[in-house]
């Protein structure tokens, strides 16, 4: 497995201990709302002795309250 493979994985089981429904890239159609999307970009740095990563989580909702994606953010935040 790739270090890259590795390191989705790990931030995926780290969203997912904070909401069960999360992502890489696209959630389903049709999905229970609220859910999370993640994306796990590499970041070209012209330095290839350093492995840097950018790490973009959105937080989807139907609500007319922004409560809901407020505290699943501040879950996300604190790990």
């Amino acid at each position: 497995m790739s270090k890259t493979t590795e390191l989705r994985q790990l931030c995926a089981g780290l969203l997912m201990s904070v909401h069960p429904r999360v992502f890489h890239r696209l959630a389903p159609s049709r999905e229970e709302f609220p859910y999370i999307v993640f994306s796990l970009d590499r970041v070209n740095l012209d330095d290839p002795a350093l492995d840097v990563h950018d790490l973009c989580v959105d937080i989807w909702d139907e609500s007319l309250s922004c409560a809901c994606v407020e505290q699943l953010g501040d879950r996300i935040e604190a790990l």
